[in-house]
Order: C-alpha cells, then sequence, then structure tokens
C-alpha cells in the first residue's frame, strides 16, 4: 500500500487521529489536576485561618499544604518561583497571583487547542474514507457501465451520490441525478465523454431526445 494512495492516507489519518485523541487525554488531565490543586489549595488556606497556630491542627493543615504545593510543582516545575515561605506555610508570593491565574489559563489554552485538532483529525479520517469509498465505487461503476443500460444508470447514480455527499443534502441530489444520466446515456463521440453529456442535459443545455439520437 503507496503512501500516497487513498488508503494509504486514510491509514496515516487514522494514525494521526489516535495521536490527537491521546494530545485531548493529556491536556485535558493537565488542566483538570492543575485547577484542582489550585482551588484544593485555596480551601486549605481558609482552613488554615480558622484553625489557632501552633495547634496539632494546625501544624496537620501546614503539612498537608506544603504537600500539596511540592505536588504542584513536581508537576508543573514553572510554578517553582511563585511560591515561598512564610511562617513554615508555602504560600503564593505577593504580586503572583495574577502569574498563576495565567498559567492556570495557559492550561486550559492547550486543552482547547487539542481538542479543536482532534476535530480536524476526526475530520480529516471521514474525508479519507470517503475518497477510498469514492475510488472503490468508481472502478465498481466503470465495470457496470460497460454494459450499459440500466446497470449503467445506477452505477452512474451511486457514483453521483458519493459526489454530491461531500457538498451536502443539495449537492447529494444533483449528483445522482447527474450520475444516473451519465449511466443511462453514452456519448457518440469518439470521446464517449458520458458525464458532459450528462452535465448538459442537468443544465439544459441537451434535451433527453437529443442525448439518444
Amino acid at each position: 500500500m503507496k503512501a500516497n494512495s487513498p488508503e494509504g492516507k486514510l491509514e496515516a489519518a487514522k494514525k494521526a487521529a489516535d495521536a490527537a485523541a491521546k494530545g485531548v487525554e493529556h491536556a485535558t488531565n493537565a488542566f483538570n489536576e492543575l485547577n484542582d490543586s489550585i482551588n484544593g489549595l485555596n480551601d486549605k488556606y481558609a482552613n488554615l485561618e480558622n484553625l489557632t497556630k501552633g495547634t496539632k491542627e494546625w501544624r496537620q493543615a501546614v503539612r498537608e499544604i506544603n504537600q500539596e504545593v511540592m505536588d504542584l510543582i513536581s508537576q508543573n516545575p514553572e510554578l517553582a518561583g511563585m511560591f515561598e515561605n512564610v511562617d513554615g506555610v508555602m504560600r503564593v508570593k505577593e504580586g503572583k497571583e495574577e502569574e498563576l491565574e495565567a498559567y492556570l489559563e495557559s492550561k486550559e489554552m492547550d486543552m482547547v487547542k487539542a481538542q479543536a485538532g482532534k476535530i480536524a483529525a476526526d475530520a480529516a479520517v471521514v474525508q479519507a474514507q470517503q475518497n477510498v469509498d469514492y475510488k472503490n465505487l468508481s472502478r465498481k461503476a466503470k465495470l457496470d457501465y460497460s454494459s450499459g443500460g440500466a446497470e449503467g444508470a445506477l452505477s452512474g447514480a451511486a457514483k453521483g451520490a458519493v459526489i454530491g455527499s461531500m457538498l451536502g443534502p443539495i449537492g447529494s441530489i444533483a449528483g445522482g441525478l447527474i450520475g444516473g444520466i451519465a449511466g443511462a446515456f453514452k456519448s457518440k463521440d469518439s470521446k464517449g465523454d458520458t458525464e458532459e453529456t450528462a452535465k448538459k442535459i442537468a443544465n439544459g443545455d441537451l434535451s433527453l431526445e437529443d442525448a439518444k439520437a
């Protein structure tokens, strides 16, 4: 299977879609974990304010906060310069709150971009599959057309429907009509330009009677 064949392009599109799906999963997990950690820290800071400094409960709360900050920095080294030790408690440095929020927003944007990439990759798979189906149908249509008559009309309509499906519902109807006419009539010229004859009929430039003549 050649890489530039419809089948080769379909295989490549599927691999790209799989990679895009993994990218979405990674970006989504990264954002959710960061967002949950920051929200969790804010809740712990608020709880700490309600505890008496130096008590067993206060020390336990401090340990949990510091561990949460260390885990956060371990997963996001870019945040190392945003925290400092204040009386034994790791806190966001004064003036760094907006920077931390911007970092969270950048992770959210990474997730959105990954999702958009997956949508595009999935669309590419659909298009590549249509190209493979059209190639296979086109090959069959040529074989059927050689017998002419009703079989040719049927294969022509099917081929036109595939073309029209790429253009939406209206295009599908028009494509099927043109394809059906193409199968029913054979041009009398040496080139056998059947599809051109069909288009002329569809556009009103050629009557059915003249096409049969």
